[in-house]
């Protein structure tokens, strides 16, 4: 994203700001205090109460950030007097003007004999009340009434605010209306009862910005599209595989997560056109939205995988996808420069990321079916030429790979030679490998011992996979392993247990099964494992 202060500053809504400060905080980039939510709260609301001649914005940014420091000196316990001065300091290496940066730093009663702009005295005040209401580890949370003497008192032992008499008004007024009356306003009682009462940030977002639920899919969008980004830029420079995973239904979906969870990995969730079709795109992003809430500390991307044409790609940004990929390898090379660069222009202009492809790969796979001979690796000559005409995002490249189940006769083998060349002229290019799932040997017996007929499939094994990654492949496709591990997990479910009727009772297995296959592929082949 563009500079971060220039991007929070410009966001009016105060659930996005939520949402970029808990991005943030999970990125580990800044320390992040739930807290942080319940204040800025109640500063929107005085601010739509009072109709103050202040920056609105200003304010609620400030008071989401002010409190902010880097992660690595969370371990340090500061002074009362220095925190708020560490974090404008930070606030300042993000990009933040001095002037923000010292409206920041005014929230710190102890600073109270610096010049105090309009914005600090309203920043100070929220501060010090919902600190009041809260509860903490010595005390129980005040009361509002008894917060307000406690502020009277301190106001003048301290430095006079000018905004006391107006805040005290609100207060009182927010003690005696009825919450469902106001717009983009919450009960300060309710919104203490849940504070004190949830211990996830997530929900606790969820709960205060209930009057922005409408807008959660779109947040959504914004949020995933920057991971995509992130997860690119971090795979390039640490040297590690993005594992992405074809998915048709619940339990593939949550197999892959679960996993990434537990190996602590980022991972994108891809659907093929015929996978739409079948999952059907409106069930399918709200498994994909529940997936992102579930577990909000991995880093979860929706990708399209192998779109035909302009259409479906259209359909799938249309729709909430953060990244697309465009397939027009069948194609002749200005033909597939034109194809690609219409679906760019359009993605661009959303803020999604798109994905193409150069060379042929053998073998079939959904809605690809490439015979061998046709098969073509990627020229990296025209790598370079086809990525700075068309502006694409990452590139597919082929160097031996192949769909499917039945990959090779022989010995795998890949042309890595071509991978270092491709690399060397678009440097700054993620690299994409379709068509590599292992085809585990251990999956494949599974289903043929029980009742499958699947012989001589061979993939692409994992010593290679494991070089890939580590030779600048950003994104590794698995789609077959994935089907093997859901088949055989059934099959052995229905021959074991042939009297079970409950799809609960060999799916499950199954998902397990998908979690595992998951797991080894990010931790001992993509060495994706503890990279969020």
């Amino acid at each position: 994203m563009e500079n971060f202060a220039e991007y929070i500053l410009n966001e009016e809504d105060l659930m996005q700001k939520m949402e970029i400060t808990y991005y943030l905080s999970r990125k580990k980039r800044i320390l992040f205090d739930k807290s942080i939510i319940f204040k800025t709260e109640i500063a929107r609301a005085f601010l739509n109460y009072a109709k103050l001649d202040v920056d609105k914005n200003l304010v609620l940014t400030a008071c989401l950030l002010c409190n902010c420091k880097k992660v690595e000196n969370a371990q340090n316990i500061e002074s009362v007097h220095t925190y708020a001065k560490r974090g404008a300091e930070y606030l300042a290496t993000l990009g933040f003007e001095k002037n923000f940066c010292n409206i920041c730093e005014q929230v710190n009663r102890y600073s109270y004999s610096n010049p105090r702009s309009r914005e600090g005295d309203i920043l100070e005040l929220v501060d010090e009340y919902g600190g009041l209401l809260l509860d903490r580890p010595e005390r129980s949370g005040f009361k509002p009434d008894e917060a307000l003497v406690l502020l009277e008192y301190r106001n003048l032992k301290d430095y006079y605010n000018q905004y006391l008499e107006e805040f005290k008004s609100f207060v009182n007024f927010m003690e005696e209306i009825n919450v469902s009356e106001l717009v983009n306003m919450t009960a300060l009682k309710r919104l203490v009862k849940i504070y004190n009462e949830t211990e996830d940030v997530v929900k606790f977002m969820k709960e205060v910005g209930y009057t922005y639920q409408p807008k959660l899919d779109k947040l959504m969008e914004k949020h995933m599209a920057e991971v995509t980004k992130e997860m690119f830029k971090k795979s390039m420079e640490e040297g590690f595989a993005i594992g992405a995973f074809n998915v048709n239904n619940m339990e593939i979906i949550q197999g892959i997560v679960d996993a990434a969870a537990e190996s602590k990995s980022p991972v994108i969730l891809q659907a093929s056109s015929s996978a739409i079709k079948y999952a059907r795109i409106g069930y399918l992003m709200k498994m994909v939205q529940a997936a992102v809430e579930e577990h909000p500390e991995v880093p979860i991307a929706i990708h399209l995988d192998h779109g035909p044409d302009f259409e479906t790609a259209k359909m799938c940004i249309d729709n909430g996808f953060t990244s697309v990929m465009i397939d027009g390898s069948k194609y002749d090379f200005e033909e597939n420069v034109a194809l690609t660069k219409k679906v760019v222009d359009y993605a661009h202009s959303k803020g999604v990321v798109v994905e193409a492809e150069l060379g042929k790969l053998a073998g079939i796979e959904d809605d690809v079916n490439v015979a061998s001979n046709d098969a073509m690796y990627t020229d990296p000559a025209q790598a370079e030429e086809f990525v700075r005409r068309t502006g694409c995002d990452s590139l597919a490249i082929a160097i031996g790979t192949s769909h499917g189940a039945y990959k090779f006769k022989g010995e795998a083998k890949l042309r890595f030679d071509i991978l270092k060349e491709i690399k060397e002229r678009i440097p700054n290019t993620p690299i994409v490998l379709h068509g590599a799932s292992t085809v585990i040997p251990e999956l494949v017996e599974m289903c043929n011992k029980y009742g499958g007929d699947i012989p001589g499939a061979k993939g692409v094994p994992d010593e290679i996979l494991h070089e890939a990654s580590k030779s600048g492949v950003s994104k590794i496709n698995v789609d077959t392993d994935l089907r093997l591990a859901m088949t055989a997990g059934i099959r052995k479910e229905f021959t074991e247990e042939p009297n079970v009727f409950d799809p609960r009772k060999y799916l499950g297995p199954a998902r397990e099964l998908i979690k595992e296959t998951v797991k080894h592929k990010m931790i001992d082949v993509f060495g994706s494992s503890n990279k969020i």
